[in-house]
């Protein structure tokens, strides 16, 4: 396979929509709605202390969860604003441990703790950079041309 722009773009939306999916089958296995079950539980969480906090944080990972969903889409159809959403994603991604490699924590899973969380740290940050690098690479690259 030759390695393209299209093909990283497709490789990075397959990705996100693969986290999405992730997100959406362990909350239906978990006998959960996505997000508004994540909505409710804030809601019960600021009533109980008093505080919209959690409101708000999960309202920015809702945002987040949803502008994966789309930034999968676009990057899969190729298009530019997907490449710009995933630049704005960055560092929500990395607040919320929304890493775009999903299957990190299993990977890291066998490993004692302190080192998985190490490691993981370390995996996440490297791929999202990673992933930055290679859009900015390959868009340069189209421009160029």
């Amino acid at each position: 396979m030759k390695l393209d722009r299209a093909s990283v773009l497709m490789i990075w939306g397959l990705l996100d929509l693969g986290f999405f999916g992730w997100f959406v089958g362990t909350s239906l296995l978990a006998g959960h709605v996505p997000i508004y079950s994540n909505l409710r539980s804030a809601e019960e969480a600021a009533t109980s202390f008093g505080s919209l906090f959690p409101i708000a944080v999960t309202a920015l990972s809702t945002i987040l969860y949803v502008s994966v969903l789309v930034s999968g889409t676009l990057l899969c159809l190729r298009k530019d604003f997907g490449v710009v959403l995933a630049y704005a994603q960055f560092p929500f991604r990395l607040a919320f441990v929304v890493p775009s490699l999903f299957f990190i924590p299993w990977l890291v899973a066998p490993l004692p703790h302190r080192i998985a969380v190490a490691v993981s740290i370390v995996m996440i940050v490297g791929s999202e950079l990673f992933k930055l690098w290679s859009l900015w690479f390959w868009q340069r690259r189209v421009t160029a041309a």
